[in-house]
């Protein structure tokens, strides 16, 4: 146009946009007929995984354009939840040149999501550079849906299965500690019942009275192993109540280790080896059951041999308290279980008496004080079975605990 006398012109360059109006070739053409032609959404995109084309499909089923920055559209049709998997997916396929298909939730016109499979294939030419890619995009909701309740179902199935495998070991346990309990406290009862029998027909004879001392002492030791079975019986039944209380006092580690040793007999020598000397605060009696316990064991399972060694020793604030006996020891794979409750050592069981949960009851009594406890154990050599506690008692004021003003 004339600005005075002079002329000014502008040119812009239209080369690619001309470029773009060229005629499509008869082949693309020809596919892409094709496509318009098959019910689901087809597409093609080029060899950098920029889509270029998508069928009309496309528009009927999401309701978005297909036109100029159609990638963001298709972005905004896939579910947020699996956004990111499918566009990493694609761009993963593009970057090796191998074959992609991924599932995820496409968003319908009216705005529901439902699943579908997307599947594209690179076109190669002669010299085995890819040229474009070809794709689908099918609707497998229906099919997705079936998975993921046959899924549900098959997890069903397995948990039912799990519980009645559950139930059934619980049945299995109950049984045998029926079993179990009713040989151990019948053994007893029918001990005492002979001796108790006798006793009368000593009696009856006017025997002399010194004569029927063992016999009121075997029936006192019976009636004695009764009471143990019943007190471990309320034990575990105020462990699993959370009732299971601790007295806290103030003692001397010797002093349990008197008492305890004292209750144990003489079949065996226990030989003491003891550097703490100073107070410990917790639960006395308890401390000696979980002693007593560990002692009857060694001496129980060691019926071979006449030594047990008890340790005690300092750990940093805890105090280390050992029993090492040289009896039938443990199998290296069933130490695991050791501490459970009514478990019993299937290889040595029907020799020696018990319910199995001595040593369950002593966990839960170390645990309430804040210790730890453990074994280590080699078959047919022997056993060490320790526990520590706090020298200082460490609760909280949650702890089922009761604070003695005296000491023990």
């Amino acid at each position: 146009f004339p600005i005075g006398k002079e002329l000014v012109l502008y040119f812009t360059e239209i080369q690619e946009k001309k470029l773009l109006e060229k005629p499509l070739p008869k082949s693309v053409v020809q596919l892409r007929t094709i496509l318009d032609s098959i019910p689901q959404i087809t597409f093609t995109a080029k060899p950098d995984g920029e889509i270029e084309y998508c069928s009309k499909r496309w528009e009927e089923y999401t309701g978005l354009p297909v036109q100029e920055g159609f990638f963001s559209f298709w972005q905004r049709a896939i579910h947020p939840e699996d956004l990111a998997y499918a566009t990493d997916s694609w761009q993963k396929a593009v970057h090796t040149g191998n074959p992609h298909e991924i599932k995820y939730r496409l968003r319908k016109a009216n705005g529901e999501y439902r699943w579908h499979v997307e599947s594209a294939i690179p076109v190669k030419d002669k010299y085995n550079h890819i040229t474009m890619w070809v794709g689908t995009v099918i609707e497998i909701h229906k099919q997705k849906i079936a998975e993921q309740e046959l899924r549900i179902q098959e997890r069903f199935v397995k948990e039912t299965l799990k519980e009645k495998e559950l139930i059934e070991s619980l049945l299995k346990q109950k049984e045998e500690f029926l079993s179990i309990a009713s040989h151990e406290l019948k053994t007893p009862v029918t001990s005492m019942k002979a001796s108790l029998q006798l006793l009368h027909r000593l009696i009856e004879r006017k025997d002399d009275p010194k004569v029927l001392i063992p016999f009121l002492e075997g029936s006192i030791r019976q009636i004695n192993k009764i009471i143990d079975l019943i007190s471990d019986l309320l034990d575990v039944t105020k462990i699993q109540a959370g009732k299971l209380k601790l007295h806290i006092n103030t003692f001397g580690i010797d002093e349990i280790i008197a008492d305890s040793i004292y209750q144990q007999g003489n079949s065996h020598e226990i030989r003491v080896k003891n550097t703490v000397t100073e107070p410990i605060e917790g639960d006395k009696l308890r401390i000696e059951q979980v002693l007593m316990n560990y002692l009857s064991n060694a001496i129980k399972y060691s019926p071979n041999a006449k030594e047990i060694l008890l340790n005690v020793e300092k750990e940093g604030d805890f105090v280390k308290i050992s029993v090492t006996d040289f009896g039938i020891g443990i199998p290296k794979e069933k130490l695991k279980n050791i501490y459970q409750r009514f478990y019993r050592v299937d290889d040595v069981s029907p020799q020696f008496t018990g319910l199995g949960l001595g040593l369950y009851i002593s966990s839960e009594i170390i645990q309430a004080h804040r210790g730890h406890w453990g074994v280590e154990s080699e078959a047919a050599k022997g056993s060490t079975f320790w526990f520590t506690i706090p020298i200082k008692a460490q609760y909280s004021d949650t702890d089922k605990v009761l604070h003695s003003k005296e000491t023990a």
